[in-house]
């Protein structure tokens, strides 16, 4: 009977997302998870949208669909701002982005709306990232061959940095200690 936070909305959005992806384009669609945050802050969201773009043009070339289900998911996200701007695209103004209109609408945006897009486009994107993350590498999933193989690598990957991490934290105290 309590109303959600938008916090758990998305998170509740990207699982869901997370969930439908096939196990053939899992591992674009994480990838591409991965990359977008870093490449909205490098290259500005619309430049990591034209990434997105470039990849699902090669995917289509291959067949496969993980960057596409990446980019729809983005487009699927319920973003205010975006939707107003769709009549511009040619679409109905009630309609939703896909992910052939996402970039488009976000080039057409003022700057005002484009800041603001930007920063719910990074928190959706953080929760489509945790959630790749978790589902993917999750034992269900591992129960395949080519699955297993990639889960619990990626999985050690991911224990082997943690432990880098735990090191290094460790050797800066003991610098900084004795000093």
């Amino acid at each position: 009977m309590s109303a959600r936070s938008r916090d758990q909305e998305r998170a509740v959005y990207a699982y869901a997302r997370a969930a439908e992806v096939l196990p053939a384009g899992r591992d674009a669609y994480k990838a591409a998870a991965r990359g977008f945050g870093a490449n909205v802050m490098r290259l500005g969201l619309s430049g990591a949208l034209a990434v997105l773009e470039r990849e699902r043009e090669r995917e289509r070339d291959q067949h496969l669909s993980g960057v596409g289900d990446y980019l729809d998911a983005l487009a699927g996200s319920g973003i205010t701002g975006i939707i107003g701007n769709a009549g511009d695209a040619g679409a109905a103004e009630d309609a939703e982005p896909t992910a052939a209109t996402l970039p488009y609408l976000v080039r057409a945006l003022e700057t005002a709306e484009y800041v603001l897009i930007t920063r719910e486009l990074l928190r959706v994107a953080t929760w489509l990232k945790r959630a790749a993350e978790a589902t993917f590498n999750a034992p269900e999933n591992g129960a395949s061959g080519a699955g297993g193989d990639d889960g619990s690598g990626g999985a050690g990957g991911d224990h082997a940095n943690g432990a880098d991490r735990a090191g290094g934290a460790g050797g800066a105290g003991g610098r900084t200690g004795g000093r």
